[in-house]
């Protein structure tokens, strides 16, 4: 199994006392949610998406961590 892999966010703002937010596209449309998001200032938001997506930029094999892909 391949793909992009991530840490467990949600664990991670509890392990910093953080308030934690998992929100998707739909999310994005309740204002008060939003609003709530953006009053909190120090929190970890997980955005999740349907489907593929790319990641950009990102770090290829072999390569320096100061030459991503792709060069800017």
């Amino acid at each position: 199994m391949g793909g992009y892999k991530t840490p467990d966010f949600k664990q991670l703002a509890k392990a910093y006392g953080l308030k934690y937010y998992r929100i998707d596209e739909s999310s994005l449309a309740n204002e008060n949610l939003m609003s709530e998001i953006f009053a909190e200032r120090n929190c970890v938001v997980d955005f999740w998406t349907d489907g593929l997506t790319t990641i950009s930029p990102k770090l290829e094999y072999n390569k320096p961590i100061y030459q991503p892909t792709p060069d800017w």
